[in-house]
């Protein structure tokens, strides 16, 4: 058998994220009930059965693939195995409307929390572990706190608003700047969203913490920030992403509009 648990605790050790360990163990425990081979045994045919087998997208399938051909560099297998094309689902990001309503309806606590999310594209683990001490009047700093670490425990500076800014000093305080009522992070600001998005009369399936940082990536590019700065912001070190997140901006961007009637203003 695969040693499934062996890579789990390898994961766990390096401070790996809930989240994380579910992107890549669900496709290694299924690949593992497939095909009851040891690692020693494992040929790229064996990975490629599998993929066969699944009965997902395209996009889905690329997953799978990617979270086992990890699962085996982890393991020191080395097998040639060509990962799935798909073609990615368009970044999503908020209309203006939609905010505009749903920061109508928050409270001043949820209006920091998620202006928050908005202005600095965190991930949903750092916003939980953000701490007072790695706020400045301009920028917020991403780093390892307390145990927990940021993906690929990378340390990184966003700039912020001054009106983000002027929203959070007034409160500044010690520790986890948006803490559960017993004081820990909070493992609840997706609940708390899709409320709140309830609450203003709006579908709360169409709000997610994510989509708070595709909106980040897409108003920093419009406005004229570069494809590298915006993916050092995010915490990027492929570029691939944020040139999704260019395409999408530049489409709605006023300059491309105005170029594109322009140039067809004869037609």
């Amino acid at each position: 058998m695969l040693p499934v648990e062996q890579f789990e605790s390898k994961l766990k050790s390096e401070g790996a994220a809930k989240k994380t360990l579910q992107f890549y163990l669900g496709p290694v425990r299924k690949f593992a009930n497939h095909c009851p081979k040891s690692l020693s045994e494992l040929t790229a045919d064996d990975v490629y059965a599998f993929r066969d087998s699944l009965e997902f997208s395209d996009y889905a399938k690329h997953n799978h693939i990617r979270a086992i051909k990890f699962f085996l560099k982890r393991m020191d297998v080395k097998l040639d195995i060509k990962l799935p094309s798909f073609t990615p689902p368009a970044p999503d990001e908020y209309q203006a409307e939609q905010l505009k309503r749903l920061f109508a309806f928050a409270t001043d606590r949820e209006r920091r929390l998620f202006m928050f999310f908005l202005c600095t594209g965190c991930r949903e683990g750092e916003v939980m572990h953000a701490m007072w001490e790695n706020l400045t009047l301009d920028s917020y700093t991403v780093r390892s706190v307390d145990g927990w670490h940021p993906k690929k425990n990378k340390t990184r500076t966003i700039p912020i608003p001054d009106a983000l800014s002027k929203m959070l000093e007034p409160i500044r305080g010690t520790g986890l700047m948006f803490p559960n009522i017993h004081g820990g992070p909070d493992g609840h600001m997706l609940k708390k969203l899709q409320a709140l998005a309830k609450r203003s009369g709006q579908d709360p399936t169409q709000f997610c913490l994510q989509r708070f940082r595709r909106t980040f990536a897409t108003t920093h590019l419009r406005n004229g920030a570069t494809v590298h700065e915006v993916a050092g912001f995010l915490g990027h070190s492929n570029l691939d992403t944020v040139m999704r997140y260019l395409s999408m901006a530049n489409a709605s961007s006023a300059r491309i509009r105005s170029l594109a009637n322009s140039a067809f203003a004869g037609v």
